[in-house]
C-alpha cells in the first residue's frame, strides 16, 4: 500500500498521489490547481492507452517522469518531459503487454527533472507549448477530419438492402 508506505516513512508532506476521481462539490479548477502544485508529476505506469494525466500535468506547465512504455512515452517528448527506460515487457494475457520500470532509471530522470528546474532550463511556458498538439481543434483538423471527408453524409438502408437482392 503506497499511501501506508509513504506516511510511515514521513513522506506525506511531499509525495501525494492523484484522487482516483475529483471530490464531488470541487471547483473544475481543482485539477489545474493540484497539477500546479506538484514539482513533477510521476507515473510509473505498467500499461497505458492514451495517459491523459500526463497531457494534463504538461499543460499546467508541470514536469513530467514517466515509465518509457507505450504511449506515455511519446506524450512525455519535448521540454520537462523524462521517459525512463523499462527494464522488461510481457504479455499477461492475449491483448495485454505489460512494461516493468526501471526504478534506478525513474529516479535518475527525476534528478534530471530537478537538477533541470534548478538550472533554470525548465520554465511552464514552454512544457505547456509541448503539448499544444494535443488540443481538441489541433486534434480534430489533422487526425479527424481527413477521415470523416471519404464518409459519406447518409447511409440509405432501404438502397443498401436492395442491392443486396431479395431475400
Amino acid at each position: 500500500n503506497l499511501l501506508s508506505l509513504r506516511d510511515r516513512m514521513g513522506l506525506s508532506d511531499v509525495i501525494a498521489f492523484n484522487p482516483p476521481q475529483l471530490p464531488w462539490g470541487r471547483p473544475s479548477l481543482y485539477l489545474r490547481d493540484m497539477y500546479n502544485a506538484f514539482d513533477v508529476y510521476l507515473t510509473t505506469t505498467i500499461t497505458e492507452g492514451f495517459g491523459l494525466p500526463v497531457v494534463e500535468a504538461r499543460a499546467c506547465g508541470t514536469p513530467v517522469v514517466v515509465n518509457g512504455c507505450s504511449s506515455v512515452s511519446e506524450l512525455a517528448v519535448g521540454p520537462g518531459g523524462y521517459a525512463a527506460d523499462y527494464l522488461a515487457d510481457m504479455w499477461v494475457n492475449t491483448c495485454t503487454k505489460v512494461y516493468i520500470p526501471d526504478v534506478k532509471g525513474i529516479i535518475a530522470q527525476l534528478e534530471a527533472a530537478h537538477r533541470d528546474w534548478e538550472e533554470r532550463r525548465l520554465d511552464a511556458r514552454s512544457i505547456r507549448a509541448s503539448v499544444e498538439r494535443f488540443a481538441l481543434d489541433e486534434v480534430y483538423d489533422e487526425y479527424w477530419r481527413p477521415l470523416l471527408v471519404d464518409v459519406p453524409p447518409r447511409i440509405n438502408y432501404e438502397d443498401a438492402g436492395a442491392a443486396l437482392g431479395p431475400k
